[in-house]
């Protein structure tokens, strides 16, 4: 959960000089997962219903700018899969929507597996009324959705119990009231900010490296920090400052080449910024491309 970043974060920066707030911290850690959903996305899976002119509309879960097709299954259900070749669909952008064109009208559903980027998700609030040492009532921007909250835990980070924290047991989206499992010793009130870890998509075995990242990012800062700060009339002061600049740069360069071994990505791979398509070449079957054809260049 978040929580649980935010404090191996801080452990792995180790920032004596309270340089870096939780607030910098958040915002590494929100860039760390930006990073590794590109290099490791998770994946999802849904059946998409034909429209009957050759289209499929895209996954309700598809993240536009993010999302890509993975692959295609159809018919679905033989072994092996009878997996769609890459070259007959595409997704085309529409003015309002985008949707999935295909060389082939599907009279069934059709498989479709893509990628998603990951989640680290928190909500906040401050409880709406007093509760009761086994009660919180959540903020009026709270699920109205009965156990919504069930299995989530909530910590209380400020005004009254602030420190304490409890698993939910159970949660009536009418009152927004969460039920905890263990008695809280001092009831929250209308003061209590709590916050609850919704999602947490990062694998067990990569959190190690995503942590990598947002601290090398925190370092980054700390190393910009030191090399601008100046102060003439000290002059080994100067030398200290560049010392310490060196060092937060090597320590960030050494996170950023753990998180690389960790994932075992290829560290000279570069991604283009841009590139040429040479609309007139053919596909792979010596065809026109379908969504340029040659007719209508």
């Amino acid at each position: 959960m978040l929580s649980d970043f935010q404090s191996l974060v801080a452990k792995a920066v180790r920032d004596d000089s309270g340089l870096i707030t939780a607030v910098d911290i958040d915002a590494a850690i929100a860039l760390a997962v930006s990073r590794y959903s590109l290099d490791r996305p998770q994946y999802a899976v849904e059946d998409l219903e034909p429209t009957g002119l050759g289209e499929l509309l895209l996954p309700e879960t598809w993240e536009q700018g993010f999302s890509n097709i993975v692959s295609l299954e159809y018919p679905i259900g033989d072994f092996p899969a009878r997996i769609v070749d890459p070259e007959a669909y595409a997704v085309y952008q529409r003015p309002v929507d985008a949707v999935l064109r295909l060389l082939f009208a599907p009279t069934d559903a059709v498989r479709a597996t893509f990628s998603k980027a990951h989640v680290l998700s928190r909500e906040t609030g401050l409880a709406q009324t007093d509760g009761t040492t086994s009660t919180i009532v959540l903020s009026a921007a709270a699920s109205v959705v009965n156990d919504f909250y069930t299995g989530l835990t909530v910590v209380i980070d400020d005004g009254m119990g602030i420190g304490q924290s409890g698993l939910i047991t159970g949660y009536d989206g009418l009152t927004q009231t969460a039920t905890i499992a263990t008695a809280w010793a001092v009831a929250p009130d209308a003061t209590s900010h709590y916050y609850i870890d919704i999602m947490d998509t990062i694998p067990a075995n990569n959190r190690e490296a995503l942590t990598c990242w947002a601290a090398a990012y925190c370092l980054d800062q700390l190393a910009a920090f030191a090399a601008g700060v100046t102060e003439s009339t000290i002059q080994a002061g100067q030398v200290q400052r560049g010392s310490q600049t060196r060092d937060y740069a090597a320590r960030a360069n050494a996170l950023r080449t753990r998180y690389i071994l960790e994932l075992g990505i290829d560290e000279k791979r570069s991604v283009a910024a841009g590139v040429v398509v040479n609309l007139d070449l053919k596909n792979s079957r010596g065809q026109d491309r379908f969504t340029h054809p040659n007719r209508f260049r």
